[in-house]
């Protein structure tokens, strides 16, 4: 081996022990192998016995004394962990032969009743782990039974909280449809009450409408027959003013003409009452009938007096010496 290199020895020996081949893998390394290059070459040792597969020892050498054929033999020796051969058979010691004598034994009465005992002890113990499991299967069955009753009456619990739930909601939109029902009603009345009222306001307005107009019309018509009658009147008084002087002697009047009657004036029509407007009714609300109103009787016009005819105007000569035209 070089002292100054770093070197890989692979070897196959015999196992002292089992008298089998072993293969080993020696690392050498020099005395005289630079620190940086053993430092390099440390790296190496594991891809060498990948490598070298196969190997059952790994042995660092640095000097002749770790070669030495004892030295890597002791070392496979430890490496194996047995310490027979396969191949060398060991004398076994055979036992000194006996005198011959028959299978016969003596009857043990002890022994007989150990084993009745015995046969006793486990009959009980089969009889009372049969017991066991009986009161087993029995404890399971009255723990499944249990388990059976709790389950239903859970069941039967919540179908009764289901059904209080139910009801409970139930009387709620019960309730609430009825409030809503009651609240219709209410408005429904209020919208009725409203309606009747701005009807009554209107056939009051109407009515006082009416009652305006007519009494406008009466003191019309009382204010045009004061008129005529003041006319009349005064007519009357420009006729009979000169009826009171004496008249002078004349000759016998024509007779008198019948006198012309004075035309009245006629009577105005009645303004036509102005359409009342249309108004919405509801469909549900049907309205009622106007109450008939009887019309006052008018005034009748009191008689005219008739005029009196005018004194026709005789013609008279004018005196003697006056000159006419």
């Amino acid at each position: 081996m070089n002292g100054g290199k770093n070197l890989y020895v692979f070897m196959r020996v015999t196992d002292p022990n089992t008298q089998l081949p072993k293969n080993v893998l020696v690392n050498w390394q020099g005395e005289g192998v630079p620190p940086s290059r053993k430092g390099v070459c440390a790296r190496h040792t594991h891809d060498v016995a990948t490598f070298f597969r196969g190997a059952h020892v790994t042995i660092n050498a640095r000097s002749e004394m770790d070669l030495e054929e004892d030295c890597i033999l002791g070392k496979v020796a430890k490496a194996s962990g047995a310490n027979f051969s396969f191949h060398k058979e060991k004398a076994k010691p055979m036992p000194e032969a006996g005198p011959v004598g028959s299978v016969f034994q003596k009857a043990n009465p002890r022994a007989d009743i150990d084993a009745r005992a015995r046969d006793q002890f486990w009959v009980k113990q089969e009889k009372e782990e049969e017991q066991r499991r009986v009161q087993d299967r029995k404890t399971v069955a009255e723990e499944r039974k249990e388990l059976e009753l709790q389950r239903r009456q859970r069941e039967a619990d919540q179908a009764s909280a289901r059904e209080r739930a139910a009801d409970q909601r139930g009387r709620s939109l019960e309730e609430q449809r009825k409030r809503e029902k009651e609240r219709h009603v209410q408005e429904t009345t209020a919208r009725e009450e409203a309606l009747q009222q701005r009807l009554k306001e209107e056939e009051s307005s109407v009515e006082a409408e009416r009652r305006r107009e007519r009494d406008d019309m009466q003191r019309q018509r009382v204010q045009e027959y004061k008129n005529i009658s003041s006319a009349v009147s005064s007519k009357k008084a420009g006729f009979e003013q000169p009826a009171e002087e004496e008249p002078p002697s004349l000759p016998q009047r024509p007779p008198k003409k019948a006198p012309v009657p004075v035309p009245e004036p006629e009577p105005e029509p009645e303004p036509e009452p102005e359409p009342q407007p249309e108004q919405e009714w509801e469909q549900e609300w049907a309205p009622e009938p106007e109450p008939l109103y009887e019309q006052e009787p008018e005034p009748e016009p009191e008689p005219e007096p008739e005029p009196e005819p005018e004194p026709e105007q005789q013609y008279e000569p004018p005196p003697e010496g006056i000159y006419t035209q």
